[in-house]
């Protein structure tokens, strides 16, 4: 990785990067990841359907409920690598949604299956005026915790399910010093593709 001139960016497909995959990756040089957290796509069934083999064998319930959910994928992944761009996807299906995964730690969200569907029914102009409704709704987000950009959603106090803490607290992950210091690091050094970061002189 030291070597490309071009920036490498670890993609998981539905299944949820794990703080320990993201954690050697990161130790390898790569410094962003898309974590594909279970709650979206799978593309492990979108594989078993489109198969038309008939000794295929169909994974069952392992395509849907195999893997670590997105809220969970993106804390482990800025846990594990504090220095990395997260990119937050996995089920993300409104601007609410996109500002939730930015404040858990992301630095922005992705989303594919909302705007396709748009796109699909209702043609190219309905899909646009979605992602702008998509952005103005991250953007009120943004302002209603009195921020002016993304960045200042990390700031932000929140508050995590039951849910969350109860998957957290199994993975081992101290979400109390995570909420308050470890999501804020990111603003703390220079951060570059496939360089390692530096903090701010």
């Amino acid at each position: 990785i030291d070597y490309l001139d071009v920036p490498v960016i670890v993609k998981e497909t539905g299944a949820g990067l794990s703080r320990e995959a993201v954690r050697a990756l990161y130790r390898l040089g790569v410094r962003c990841f898309d974590v594909s957290g279970l709650g979206g796509t799978s593309w492990v069934k979108v594989e078993a359907l489109r198969s038309r083999s008939p000794d295929y064998l169909h994974p069952g319930p392992l395509a849907d409920y195999w893997g670590n959910p997105t809220a969970v994928a993106i804390v482990e992944a800025r846990a594990a690598a504090p220095g990395a761009y997260i990119v937050g996807s996995g089920g993300i299906r409104s601007g609410l949604d996109a500002a939730r995964a930015i404040a858990l730690g992301a630095d922005l969200a992705g989303m594919a299956l909302p705007v396709l569907r748009v796109l699909a029914r209702s043609g190219l102009e309905a899909a646009r005026r979605y992602v702008e409704q998509v952005l103005y709704s991250i953007r009120a987000a943004i302002m209603m915790v009195g921020g002016r950009r993304p960045s200042d959603l990390w700031r932000a106090p929140i508050v995590l399910g039951p849910r969350l803490r109860g998957e957290l607290d199994q993975r081992r992950v101290d979400y109390h010093s995570y909420i308050l210091r470890g999501r804020l690091v990111p603003l703390t050094v220079v951060r570059w593709p496939n360089t390692r970061s530096s903090r701010r002189s």
